[in-house]
């Protein structure tokens, strides 16, 4: 997929949708986008049905060698969300290092292995599976192909040497968050809109419910769309929410939280996404922060520790906490400017402290607690 193949810009997507409802048809493992022998590294291989299209892209930066990267997504290149933002880190590499990219949409469970090994036995040296789904897969396939990198998100237990995965401390940013968003709150009554209650979905709420708590919140209403693409679910949860007083909402709903922000925009309350700052383009007015997950830092790390680069790739669950700064180490998790609504000094001072704190290791969230407690 090229820059010039007509799909549009996350940013322009995202103006799209936050005007209207969106319906995105799933089906397992479609979109599957891939490269045959002998095809130039530096390209860009799409394969449909109506016929392929190759696409040459910009020269390697020096020193770092070319490499076939592939990615397995849950949702579309497309999604304002989660899988959108994955994509754009994949396409990171092809613009700054000449990556030749591929990336399976839609992936079902059932097919994750078959994907996995199908890219390894095609010779790609680095595999993506963008969320913590893909981890027993990984697990099954990667023994059987040493000379790639396999690496996904989450906590993996059983790590075989060329495999690696990202545990961000999401319920940090949970907490930090349930802090602003009651103290922004005139009600003192906040929400939360989830797609799929998975177990670091779960320990971010906990943590966003305690934050409120400390705060000051009155409630906290908590609901999940049961899905990642059903922006209609996330517009109806939201305004029953809204309906029952909150007025400021933090969904992590990816496609879903398009319906979020549609309904914040309709009844005028604040509300904040994930998992970047492209989501104020949904709409701007009342949009407070965002949680970033810096899929583009986490991919071009892993892509310069492959052996034919800077070769420090070690098999490890890579830990990261919240950033209390911009560019705080590596800085793989962190709150968005204020792009859109900007707090009064003394909300910003309150948050970026505890920011700090939390940061610091001195204030006391409840942790990765996978357990409902709201």
């Amino acid at each position: 997929m090229s820059e010039n193949s007509g799909k549009m810009g996350r940013r322009d997507y995202l103006k799209q949708a936050g005007a209207a409802v969106i319906g995105l048809a799933v089906g397992g493992a479609a979109g599957y986008y891939g490269r045959g022998p002998g095809e130039p590294t530096g390209t860009t291989v799409t394969e449909t049905l109506a016929g392929t299209t190759v696409t040459a892209t910009p020269a390697a930066t020096a020193a770092i060698q070319p490499l076939k990267v592939a990615m397995l997504l849950s949702g579309a290149t497309t999604d304002p969300g989660w899988s959108g933002a994955w994509y754009q880190a994949l396409k990171a590499l092809e613009k700054k290092y000449g990556a030749s990219i591929a990336v399976t949409e839609h992936v079902a469970f059932a097919d994750i292995e078959r994907i996995l090994r199908d890219y390894g036995s095609r010779g790609y040296e680095i595999v993506f599976g963008a969320g913590d789904q893909y981890q027993d897969g990984i697990t099954q396939a990667a023994p059987d192909f040493p000379n790639t990198i396999f690496f996904s998100t989450g906590t993996m237990l059983e790590q075989p040497p060329n495999t690696g995965c990202w545990h961000s401390y999401e319920w940090q940013i949970g907490y930090a968050f349930g802090a602003l968003a009651t103290l922004m709150s005139n009600s003192k009554v906040i929400g939360f809109i989830g797609g799929v209650e998975l177990s670091s979905v779960i320990a971010a709420v906990n943590n966003y419910v305690a934050g409120a708590k400390k705060y000051g919140a009155k409630d906290v209403l908590v609901g999940y769309c049961g899905t990642w693409i059903d922006p209609a679910k996330g517009k109806e949860m939201a305004e029953a929410q809204i309906a029952a007083g909150a007025d400021v909402i933090w969904h992590t709903a990816d496609l879903s939280g398009v319906g979020v922000a549609n309904a914040a925009k309709e009844h005028k309350v604040l509300w904040m996404g994930y998992p970047d700052e492209a989501q104020v383009d949904l709409y701007p007015e009342k949009f407070l922060n965002s949680e970033i997950l810096d899929f583009e830092m986490v991919c071009d790390t892993v892509y310069r520790s492959h052996p034919k680069n800077e070769n420090f790739f070690t098999p490890a669950v890579i830990q990261e906490p919240l950033s209390s700064k911009r560019a705080f180490g590596r800085g793989w998790l962190r709150m968005s400017p204020y792009l859109g609504v900007v707090p009064p000094t003394d909300v910003q001072s309150e948050v970026n402290t505890l920011v700090k704190s939390i940061s610091d290791g001195l204030e006391p969230t409840l942790g990765f607690v996978t357990k409902p407690m709201y």
